[in-house]
């Protein structure tokens, strides 16, 4: 599985995105599906592909696929946010954040870690 998700995953992902990402069909050519466009930064994510790899899997030239990865990311951020990385909004939900993160790690006076 390239995208590192299953295909209910990806639907609910692209329901969710579907409106941010599609572009119009032109009088030229038509637009890039907004499926298409998710696979490929699905893909992207899960491999770390080159933008010259992906274009030969999925057809789609990487100065094209430079473009849209940066929407498509944008887009998943505007919608998974609000859902799975809630802000702490009071002083209160900061001091219980904090509390835990010191019961956890034995770190006091700490919000939290960054890794990479």
């Amino acid at each position: 599985n390239f995208l590192r998700l299953c295909e209910k995953q990806t639907e609910y992902l692209l329901t969710l995105i579907n409106d941010d990402i599609k572009t119009p069909d032109t009088i030229l050519r038509d637009a890039i599906p907004a499926r298409d466009k998710l696979q490929v930064t699905l893909r992207f994510l899960a491999t770390g592909e080159s933008f010259r790899s992906l274009m030969y899997s999925s057809r789609i030239h990487e100065s094209t696929i430079s473009k849209f990865i940066p929407l498509v990311l944008d887009a998943i951020i505007k919608h998974l946010k609000p859902l799975y990385l809630k802000t702490p909004s009071t002083v209160r939900e900061w001091e219980i954040v904090a509390k835990e993160f010191e019961e956890l790690w034995q770190f006091p006076q700490c919000l939290g870690a960054l890794d990479g």
